[in-house]
Formats: C-alpha cells, structure tokens, sequence
C-alpha cells in the first residue's frame, strides 16, 4: 500500500503539471492532491517527505513546519532532511537554528559540499565571518562546482570588510572557473577598472632562507651517493620564478614557467648548487568530474660553477572526483631522460639513462578533522642506464627497480598556520653484482659482489604562517635514510630551514 499510494501522489502531480513534486514551483492543485494523499496516508514518509518539500519548492511557509516534524517523527530517514531544513530556516530568517539544522547535516555527512556552502552563507548572516569564508573554502574544495561561487563569496566578503587586495585574487579565479557564467559578470562588477593582470595572467613567485644540510656532498655527483657522510654545512638558499598564463578557457588552460633556486654553503662552496628548470603544462577540463593534464619539464643543475646534470621529463595525468563524500583520485605516467656531465669512473658507474614510471594518489578529508586532507599514493618505476660492462667485467650499477608508497597530511592549525606532514617507503632493486661492493669488500672480505638492496624512507615536515597577503614564513625539516646492503650506498640526512615566500597569487 505504501508504495501504491507515493506512486498514485507522483503520478497525479505529474498529470497535472508535468513536473517532478520537487520542481521549483508547485501550482496549488499539485499541493492539493499531495495533501490529499497525505491525508489518506499519514504514516507513509515518502508521502510526508514529498509533501514538505513540495510546500517549501511553492513558497508556503507551512512547509518548514511540515519538515520540522518529518525529520523529528522519522530522523534519519532522508540524509538530506536537515540539508533541506536548514536552507528553510535560513529563508525564514531564523540562522541560528538553520546553522544547527547545517551542522547535523555535517555530522550525517561530513564530506558535503552543499552543506558547507549553505553554512558558510549562514554564518555569514551571524556576522562569523572567519569561519563563514573557512566554510566556503572547504565547498569549493569538497565541490569543485561550487568554488566560482564560493570564490565569488568569499571575494564580496573581502570587499565588505575593507580589503580589496583579498578579494581581487579571488574574484579573478572565480572568472577563470567559469568566464562564461553569471558568477564571471557578477565578479567582473566587482573588480576595480582595469583589470589587473598581475596574478591572473601571471604569476611570480621569490624565496630565501637559510638552512642546515647534515650531508652537503650528497649533491657532489660522486659515483658513491652517500661519501662524505660527516660533510654538514649551513648557508643562505633563494629563489624566484615567474608563470604565464596565455590561454584561461572554460575547459583549458595552458600555463608556461621558469624557475631558479640556488644553495650556498659557509664552508663547502665546491658544493654550491644551481638549478634551472622550464616546463610547460596544459590542463583540459574534460567533464565536470575528470581533467587531465600533460607537463613537460626540463631542468639543468650548476655545481660549484660547473654544469652537473639536465633532465627531460614528460608527464600525464588523469584526475577524477568521485563525489563530495570519496574523494579525488590522481593517476599519473612519465617518462624521463636523465645525463650527468661528470664522467664515470668506470663504465659500469655510468648513470646516465631513462626512467618511466606510473603512480596513483587519492585525496579525500578527514571525516574527524574536516578542514584536513589526507593523500595517500603509490608508484613504481624504472630505470635503465647507459652503462656498459666495465674492465673488470660489473654491468651497470644504476639499473634498477623502484617501488613506493607514501602518505601526506595537510591541516589547518592554530594561528593561521598550515602544516604539512609527508611520509614515503620505497624499495629499490638493482639488477646486477656491484662493482662498488667489490671493490670495497663491503667490510666483509668477501669479494664476491652483491646486486645492491636499498630500502629509502622519507620524512617532511613543513609549517606556513601568512605574515601579509603576499608573504608567507615557513619552517622545514626533510630527513631521508637510505639503508642499503652496499654499506657505502647508505646514508642518513636532515636538511632544516626557516623560510620566507613571495607570491603575487
């Protein structure tokens, strides 16, 4: 009988009107035959559920009511009751309680975007505005869809409390996302004339620091990566590049960049590194749940006044939301031709080569900790060098097999800082006898050589505080230990630094 009677209210509804009972407008002989059937049948509901909404899409007031005791007489029932209550509150004004209605629709499900939308928008009304423009953030973020609205928001709200210089970045990614739309004209008329084409056609990006390297010579090129373990050294390092964006559409961009960071040490200036590195990405918003994204990079590295390496790599990826509540996952493939200028020792230390290699990341928030985003990964590779056999007989010492998995955290914390933990385990898996190991023994005195195990486990903390729109100070600590079975590949490493960034986005 239950079903009999919601298909019999659907389908007079549907006569009458054409429209599904949730339609934007209900005539009144819709709401009529709805009432009708509730009337038949008070303990069925669907039919009660149907009704409340119905009486809210048409306006009436008695609506909120009828909500109120659909989700007390059956809570739980529809997980987007105190969604829809909640936006009815708002409506009637009373945002106290619609904030309420907001957060037990948060706790049902905290991946929502919809719901931290309508939040934001009430705690707005409650003059709350840090957590208002929070709320928007974490929409955006959970709903790609919604953020040129969200941004749209968030940039009225700047505007309204003064600082114009906050709100021009975000009315201009609003444009960006979506420079056809209503949400593009309505920010267009809030930017100042002209329009400002610095961080939105281009971006430019500086750094400087100073930091603690507890094993300098790891940059050195030498054919045993961790000799001179002892070698630590402190020194200033910096920073600076520039993107352009020449092409912003609705469903592709293509962005181009420079970048150029340099270390210097108090003592081991023969360690001094110089790198340069291009790259050229392109992005094609294929439907409004997947993109997919080509990068092409090229870098070249200086040490201590010398050219050192160059690498040419091409990368694809693939990002697909799965919903507010699973999350986005990234798959990715690349291909890379490395070369080092130093010649080997022997042919068999030659690491010049390609490497290819495919991954997959998927990043969701924290149902505990909603602002909090936790990305979790895998990936395997390949690398397979130009060496050739060497005179006492070793093959390539760099051919080898990769596989990791790794895992990173990012959080908001307490004043304003953004944390960042990362962590990875990879295995590496050499395929031939080392020469390395031979001719060192490995402290064994046993000459026959061992294909090289390494087991590399690393670690990154780093923690951002804006000190202006445009500045930013960071602490950082990486830490890396290579464990490997070839003693003189084995290596422990802490690099610290205090850091000040500055960006025009």
């Amino acid at each position: 009988m239950k079903s009999a009677a919601v298909a019999a209210a659907l389908l007079l509804v549907a006569a009458a009107s054409g429209a599904d009972p949730r339609a934007t407008t209900v005539s009144p002989a819709d709401l009529a035959r709805i009432d009708g059937a509730v009337a038949q049948h008070g303990d069925d509901p669907d039919l009660a559920w149907t009704a409340a909404i119905a009486h809210l899409r048409a306006g009436d007031p008695a609506g909120l009511q009828l909500l109120s005791n659909f989700e007390t007489r059956w809570p739980g029932l529809h997980p987007e009751a105190p969604l829809e209550l909640g936006k009815a509150l708002a409506a009637a004004g009373r945002n106290a309680e619609a904030l309420e209605a907001f957060d037990r629709a948060l706790t049902a499900d905290p991946h929502s975007g919809p719901v931290e939308l309508h939040r934001g928008l009430v705690l707005r009304s409650l003059g709350r505005n840090q957590e208002a423009d929070e709320a928007l953030a974490r929409a955006a973020a959970l709903a790609p869809e919604l953020a040129p609205e969200t941004l749209l928001l968030r940039g009225l709200d700047a505007i309204l409390n003064g600082d114009q210089q906050a709100a021009g970045p975000l009315l201009h990614k609003a444009i960006d996302l979506d420079p056809a739309g209503e949400t593009a004209r309505r920010a267009r008329l809030l930017l100042p004339e002209p329009n400002s084409y610095l961080g939105r056609w281009i971006g430019l990006v500086a750094r400087t620091g100073y930091e603690y390297d507890s094993n300098v010579t790891l940059d050195s090129g030498l054919p045993i990566v961790g000799a001179g373990g002892s070698h630590a050294d402190s020194g200033p390092v910096f920073g600076a590049g520039i993107v352009l964006r020449p092409l912003q559409r609705e469903k592709l961009d293509l962005s181009v960049g420079y970048r150029f960071d340099g270390t210097m040490h108090l003592d081991l200036s023969k360690y001094d590194l110089q790198n340069h590195l291009a790259y050229i990405s392109l992005l094609d918003r294929a439907t409004t749940r997947t993109a997919l994204r080509f990068d092409g990079i090229y870098e070249r590295s200086r040490l201590g006044g010398d050219d050192y390496g160059e690498a040419y790599i091409a990368r694809a990826n693939l990002f697909h939301t799965f919903g507010e509540t699973i999350g986005v996952t990234h798959l990715y493939g690349d291909f890379g031709h490395l070369s080092y200028y130093q010649d080997p020792t022997l042919s068999s230390l030659d690491r010049d080569g390609n490497e290819y290699g495919a991954g997959i990341e998927h990043t969701f928030s924290l149902p505990f900790w909603r602002p909090a985003l936790l990305t979790v990964g895998t990936r395997g590779s390949r690398f397979d060098s130009e060496a050739t056999r060497d005179v006492l007989g070793f093959m390539g010492a760099y051919d080898y097999t990769r596989y990791e998995g790794n895992v990173l955290l990012r959080a908001p914390l307490v004043w304003r800082i953004q944390g960042t933990a990362g962590a990875s385990l990879a295995y590496e898996h050499y395929d031939h006898a080392n020469v390395i190991d031979f001719l060192t023994d490995n402290g064994t005195g046993d000459l026959n050589a061992d294909a090289r195990r390494d087991w590399v486990t690393d670690v990154a903390l780093s923690l951002v505080r804006p000190i202006s729109r445009r500045m930013d100070v960071e602490l950082g600590w990486r830490f890396t230990h290579r464990n490997s079975n070839v003693d003189l590949y084995g290596y422990d490493r802490h690099v610290v630094g205090l850091y000040f960034n500055v960006h025009t986005d």
